[in-house]
Parts: structure tokens; sequence; C-alpha cells
């Protein structure tokens, strides 16, 4: 799901919870850094389904969410997203403010991270980095 870039900080294996008869216990998402020279920021991973349908609602995010795909909607938020797509190779290629209750697509993104609206953005074209949290 994710490119090889961010993949082995996403691999470890995940405890099933739920069949320990914790079915309301909501892990933590795995976080990590991202950065290139002019911005930084640490984001969690959305890898279950539970996570990516949240996105950054999720109440274990910190500062933003990294979500696989290329659409993405803001229905149901209160406020504005900074979202900045990123390309197989790990660049950013754009950076839009999404308001509410929209539908926005990015072609050729293969990743998202969704950040609070207002937040610091990369420049387009940059590489990002990826380390552990």
């Amino acid at each position: 799901m994710y490119p090889p870039w961010v993949r082995r900080f996403a691999t470890t294996s995940r405890v099933d919870l739920a069949a320990a008869g914790a079915a309301s216990y909501v892990e933590p998402m795995r976080e990590v850094r991202l950065s290139t020279t002019s911005w930084a920021a640490s984001v969690s991973l959305a890898e279950s389904f539970f996570e990516r349908f949240t996105g950054i609602r999720h109440k274990h995010v910190s500062q933003g969410v990294m979500l696989p795909g290329t659409m993405f909607h803001t229905m149901g938020l209160s406020r504005p997203l900074e979202m900045v797509a990123i390309d197989r190779g790990g660049r950013v290629i754009e950076t839009r403010t999404v308001q509410r209750n929209r539908f926005v697509a990015f072609p050729g993104a293969s990743h998202v991270v969704e950040l609070p609206g207002g937040s610091r953005l990369p420049h387009e074209g940059e590489l990002l980095e990826v380390h552990r949290v």
C-alpha cells in the first residue's frame, strides 16, 4: 500500500486487539516525521480502513495524517484542510487548501498528507524524507 520510501516504517505487525476482547480500544496510528529542505511535520500513517475513513479526525492524530489514494473529501469537517499530494517517488506534486464539504482529486499522486488549515506547507517539487519518530 505504501511506496518503498515509507513502507519500512509501515510494515510492523499489529496486535489483533479485537480478538483479545478489547473491541472498543482504538490503537494509536504509527507516526513518522516528514521533512524537506524548507518544511517538516510529524504525521500519522493511516493503515487500516478505520484510520483512512476517519483521516485527520482520528483521535490519535498529532499534527497530520498520510493517506494512500488520489481522491479525497472534506465532508463533515468543521474547517478547511491543507493537503499535500505526493507521487510514488516521494516528491511533492501539489499543495492545496481544501474548504470543508468538498471533493478533490490529485491526478498522479499516490498519497496525500492532510494537515490542519493554516499549516505551513512544503514547496511543490521538493523531495520528502521520512524519519522514524
